[in-house]
């Protein structure tokens, strides 16, 4: 299954990273050209145990690859995972305009049925105007929204937890 994540800072880079090593093909999209430009070197802009090993083989793999192409990134993709920053407002809440910008590109190229997670630290409600900035340009969308939190420096590690708890959806 081809996935997209949309910003390559510490969610979207070991988001994507993991993913691909599951055996995902994987491309990360950021508008920063000299991050893409230092992942494609293999360069690492951010520390996370074992993260460096994980970019190089799975980008020797052919499973996970970076871009700035966000158009290629979206058609190409069957889930969508946004990963983008939301600094503090003065007042404290969340700035939400990086991930309000990434759903109206979504939507301007959206071909086909995705799934969309957002991956970004952001209030409840955000998966909504994230659904209804898409909805206004199109109706083909279902909106499925991940509210996890990562640990930093064992982000890799969660990745393979040594229990999963099986759940039903809808509930």
């Amino acid at each position: 299954m081809q996935i997209t994540i949309i910003g390559t800072g510490y969610v979207g880079l070991v988001t994507g990273t993991c993913l691909a090593d599951f055996g995902l093909e994987v491309t990360c999209v950021d508008q920063d050209e000299a991050k893409i430009s230092l992942l494609n070197s293999r360069g690492v802009p951010i520390y996370e145990p074992n993260l460096e090993d994980l970019i190089t083989k799975n980008v020797t793999a052919g499973r996970l690859s970076f871009t700035t192409d966000i158009e290629k990134g979206i058609k190409e993709s069957k889930a969508i995972f946004i990963a983008v920053g939301t600094p503090p407002n003065q007042d404290g809440s969340a700035n939400l305009k990086q991930i309000e910008e990434v759903a109206q590109q979504i939507a301007h190229y959206l071909n086909d049925y995705k799934v969309i997670v957002n991956k970004s630290t952001a209030p409840v409600g955000t998966a909504a105007k994230i659904r209804g900035i898409i909805e206004d340009y199109q109706n083909k969308i279902d909106p499925n929204t991940s509210a996890s939190v990562i640990a930093r420096s064992k982000a890799t590690k969660q990745s393979h937890p040594s229990s999963v708890i099986p759940a039903k959806a809808g509930i």
